[in-house]
């Protein structure tokens, strides 16, 4: 992030603005993006299956960078008008009438000019090849191995080592513990899946659920950030 925003400030000033970068704790963090104390903040969607209408919805809540960012918006499409139009969009179960709402939202947010596109993130696996019909799922916190299909095949055997005499696998034995071990693990990868879905989306909404006191060196570094938000309104 640090590097991303170096070279945007970078670009920035080539192009004649004059860019000053801010690196903050991340709960001061939360808190100038919330109050809307910046120029220009990283944020992030929040990927399948939230986007578009998840993303959106929180949007109109004034506790993220995103509220602050569009209070300013102007004709074509005002704030207001942005909030209105999310709040029909969550409510239309029709694609017909849904397709023209969200042209709309997504149009006014261009014209505005509020979101520069600068990166994406990519889910990665590292999958052992004794794992068969592995997929990614849906959510960034699927685990695979809860889905159906997935199969334990048969390992190499170890070095050296030699069957019992007249023994024979049961058939479809490895198989089936590859069923039972992935349906023991599915309510346990669920309950983790949640909490950790539950904690990110605290996080993200500045509301961390292990929330340590602000120590001075973060007193401070708020007081600084309110004081640069006050100064680029008055450059403003």
């Amino acid at each position: 992030m640090i590097a991303m925003a170096s070279i945007v400030a970078q670009d920035l000033r080539a192009a004649g603005f004059r860019a000053s970068l801010v690196s903050l704790p991340k709960d001061a963090y939360n808190i100038a993006a919330s109050r809307g104390n910046f120029s220009l903040v990283f944020t992030e969607t929040w990927g399948s299956p939230y986007d578009p209408h998840s993303t959106a919805a929180a949007w109109r809540v004034p506790n993220e960078a995103d509220f602050a960012a569009q209070s300013g918006m102007l004709a074509p499409m005002t704030k207001a008008q942005l909030d209105g139009n999310i709040s029909a969009a969550l409510v239309t179960p029709d694609a017909a009438q849904l397709a023209p709402l969200w042209a709309a939202i997504l149009g006014g947010l261009h014209a505005n000019a509020i979101y520069a596109p600068v990166s994406s993130v990519a889910n990665l696996a590292i999958v052992s090849k004794n794992i068969t019909g592995f997929r990614m799922g849906v959510q960034q916190f699927d685990l695979a191995l809860a889905l159906r299909g997935v199969r334990l095949v048969n390992p190499s055997p170890a070095p050296n080592a030699s069957p019992a005499p007249n023994a024979s696998p049961a058939p479809n034995a490895v198989d089936q513990n590859g069923v039972i071990a992935a349906s023991v693990l599915a309510p346990i990868a669920a309950l983790l899946a949640i909490g950790v879905f539950y904690i990110v989306r605290r996080e993200r909404a500045g509301q961390p659920l292990f929330t340590p006191l602000m120590q001075e060196e973060t007193r401070a570094a708020v007081k600084r950030v309110d004081a640069f938000g006050v100064a680029v309104r008055e450059l403003r």
